[in-house]
Formats: structure tokens, sequence, C-alpha cells
């Protein structure tokens, strides 16, 4: 099968307003009683996320006002109230909000997605060892926009994916029924769970910690077996990484090494895997194809088989 790639890149049209005094989200203690009561006002279009295509009610995403290398606001919440495919975005509170300087000087903003109240100095820690919430982990960032100023007020954020995503689609073959895939457990193995970004770099990437143990990560697993899925840390490699299919009742897994596949030699930042697997009683045939984010294992697909 052969799927339209879709880019994932998120646009948000954002207007930002003076204010008399400059200061943080994380140190409002000394914000002046008298200020302009609107500051910030972020939309957003259509979105392809980790799961479905729109905002959901109390998604958070993460904003900085840098002035060169410094910010000025930094890590500044702000929320949508209502899902949709067009989310509003506010400050989740009073003390959240972003202004632009009152002499008209110009700042820089850069945006991530999810927030996350433990960002320090810019770098957020990634982990994706648990997998039952995908869009949680769906980590994104926006591109820097420049220059900007209180009489140049609109910004338009773009926010790409930073982290590789899985999906399985499970058949079952030969002399397997539908009923032996419930409860199906799931698994990739030889994975890096944990890493670090700078959400204020524009393009940055995440690093994998190079202390962490390799782990064995539980795909969320549909419960009749049929799907599974995943988001992982990009990896330059896949060798040694094996999708590993436990059936109820069967003493012995079904495996696939995933660096079988001609184009999963290596999973790439922002792209989606999708692979078709088939459970016979004698191994796994396997097939892939591309939807969603960007290409990852090409766009006609991947045939394989496991014993």
């Amino acid at each position: 099968m052969k799927t339209t790639k879709q880019t994932s890149v998120y646009t948000l049209a954002a207007l930002m307003f003076v204010a008399p005094t400059m200061t943080s989200c994380n140190d409002n203690d000394d914000k002046p009683e008298t200020k302009a009561t609107v500051a910030l006002q972020v939309t957003s279009g259509i979105v392809t996320r980790a799961t479905g295509s729109s905002w959901t009610a109390g998604d958070a995403i993460g904003i900085y006002s840098l002035n060169g290398t410094t910010a000025e606001y930094a890590n500044c919440q702000y929320t949508t109230p209502a899902g949709g495919t067009t989310g509003t975005f506010s400050p989740a509170a009073e003390d959240q909000t972003v202004y632009f300087p009152i002499d008209g000087s110009t700042r820089d903003i850069i945006a991530y997605y999810p927030y996350s109240a433990t960002v320090s100095d810019g770098v957020c820690t990634v982990d994706v060892s648990n997998q039952s919430d995908q869009e949680a982990i769906d980590l994104m960032t926006s591109a820097l926009v420049t220059g900007k100023h209180k009489d140049d007020p609109k910004v338009s954020l773009s926010f790409t994916h930073k982290l590789s995503k899985i999906e399985i689609n499970i058949q079952s073959g030969n002399g397997i029924t539908a009923a032996d895939l419930a409860n199906m457990t799931v698994t990739l193995t030889n994975q890096v769970p944990t890493g670090t970004i700078d959400v204020t770099a524009s393009g940055s990437s995440v690093t994998a910690d190079t202390d962490a143990t390799a782990t064995t990560l539980t795909l969320k697993t549909a419960t009749d077996g049929t799907s599974a899925e995943a988001i992982v840390l990009p990896a330059a490699s896949t060798t040694g990484m094996n999708l590993v299919f436990q059936l109820s009742g069967f003493d012995a897994p079904f495996t696939w090494a995933v660096a079988n596949g001609n184009d999963s030699k290596s999973f790439g930042e922002g792209k989606k895997y999708v692979y078709t697997i088939t459970v016979n009683s004698v191994g796994i045939d396997v097939s892939a194809d591309i939807t969603d984010w960007a290409a990852g294992n090409g766009a006609d697909g991947e045939t394989g088989s496991a014993e």
C-alpha cells in the first residue's frame, strides 16, 4: 500500500503586545501592578500529532522570549482550554504571560510541546520508558522566529517532531486465530529510553544518554492485539533491535529484526515507520509503509519474514 507523505508541522499564529517591564515566567515577584492587559495570544491550525489530528483540551506549550542568547521569559506555559483542529492558547496563569519590551527592541521567540515544568536552562529531559500515553511523549520544538517587536507582533511558530514513531498493524495468519492475538505483548529490544534536548536552540536534536543502559520497551498495544505503537529516540542504527510478539498460550515469542527492513536501518528524527505484521504458526511476514509524519522506511513499504 502506498500512502501520501505528510509533513508533521504545526503552525501557530501568535500576537504579542507591549508591557512596561521585562520579567521571567520563573520569577515574577517584581511584576508591576500596572501592565498591558493582553500579552500573547496563540492560535493553531490543523495539526498532525501522535494520535489524531486535533488538539486536546489542556494541551500546553512552553514559550521562550530570547534577547540574543538570554531568555528574558523562560518556559512560560500557554494552554488551550478546548480541543479541536484549531486551538487557542493563553497563559496558564497570570505570571506566565509574555510581553514585548516597550522601547520597541526586538526579541526572538521559540517554543516546544508538550510543556514540562522540569525544564531547566532550556534543557528538557526526554523519557520514553512509559508508552501508555503517546501524546505525553510526542516531543516537538518550533523553529526560531527572529526580530519580533511590539510593532510587529504576529509570530508564526512551526513545530516539528523530534522523536521517531513506530506503528504496527497486526494480522493473524496460518495456524493463528484472531483470538490468539488478544492480550498480546509487543516489545522492542535494545532501546535507550532517555536523553536531553535544548529547546531554546533552533534545530537542536535529542541527545541520547550515553551512560544509560539499553532496555526493552513495551509498546502500547491494543487489547485485541491488532495494533501496537511506540515513540522512540532516533537511532543511527537499528542493528540489534528486535520486535518481539508474545502471544498468550505460546511458549516462544515471534521475533523480527528491525534492521532486516531495507529502509529501517535507522530511526530518523520526525519519521514514522509503519509495519504490517502477519503472525503465522511458523513465523512472521512483514510489510511496511509510510503515513503521517515524514517518510521513514520508504513510500512503497518493505517486506520481510521472521522465525
